[in-house]
């Protein structure tokens, strides 16, 4: 009998083992479906079509016809504008409440010593005013996008010849 009760706790130790074990799976595998059905959400600017745009602009490569790059980060989403004073706006999606984004200047410029200043405005009041970027900086932005129904992106030289500028990983959230 003895022999008996010690083999049960140990099936009791093993078999509660196992049940912890089977939940904290469960727990990742839910998180990580939390993760991915958040990022389903994710509305990205270069796959949406400007409500009003000054300026031509490139989607989702750099002038050259490249991934766009900033620094030593290549992005695979985002907008390349040119930097005399673009103006790009978007309708806010439906549910969004976070526009993210990296703004630089576009690295195909490698010549190019002017500064860039980017700005947000949702509807119509400016939101966002980054300091002036220079050649191989980048800056990330993160603006509150809750109430509004458009955004507007906005680019501003310093004078300097004509460059470009990057909104990369431009998108809602």
């Amino acid at each position: 009998m003895k022999n008996f009760v010690s083999i049960n706790r140990r099936c009791l130790l093993i078999l509660g083992v196992v049940v912890c074990l089977f939940y904290t799976i469960s727990q990742v595998y839910s998180a990580d479906e939390q993760i991915i059905e958040a990022k389903s959400y994710i509305k990205y600017v270069s796959d949406m079509e400007p409500i009003l745009a000054i300026g031509k602009y490139i989607k989702d490569k750099d002038v050259e016809g490249n991934l766009i790059n900033l620094g030593t980060i290549k992005f695979e989403k985002g907008l390349c504008v040119p930097s005399n004073n673009s103006k790009f706006t978007y309708k806010i999606p439906t549910g969004s409440s976070i526009f993210k984004a990296v703004v630089g200047n576009d690295n195909a410029f490698a010549e190019y010593l002017g500064e860039l200043t980017f700005i947000i405005y949702v509807d119509d009041q400016k939101v966002y005013e980054s300091k002036p970027i220079k050649q191989n900086e980048k800056e990330e932005i993160s603006v509150s996008i809750k109430r509004g129904s458009k955004i507007t992106l906005e680019v501003k030289d310093d004078g300097t010849p004509t460059n470009y500028a990057v909104w990369a990983d431009a998108s809602f959230f």
